[in-house]
């Protein structure tokens, strides 16, 4: 279907991918700007534009760090 092969529940894309690039963009304009301080990062409304709440862009976070150098497609924040 569409070229995307279906794996377990999930697509062939999202297998080769677990963050999605928009995701990737979102959380490391987040990281860039306030570092691991999730609960600043929470209550900035302009760099946190949809309002995840503080556990949500922790988990994103931890996702996108243990993202590999082939599946990153933004540049990596100093941590």
């Amino acid at each position: 279907v569409n070229g995307i092969t279906k794996l377990a529940g999930k697509t062939y894309a999202q297998t080769l991918l677990p963050v999605s690039i928009e995701d990737q963009k979102y959380i490391r304009k987040c990281l860039a700007k306030h570092g691991d301080d999730y609960k600043r990062m929470m209550r900035d409304i302009k760099t946190n534009d949809m309002q995840h709440t503080q556990s949500k862009l922790k988990n994103m976070a931890e996702k996108f760090y243990q993202l590999t150098k082939d599946q990153v497609k933004v540049d990596v924040p100093e941590k």
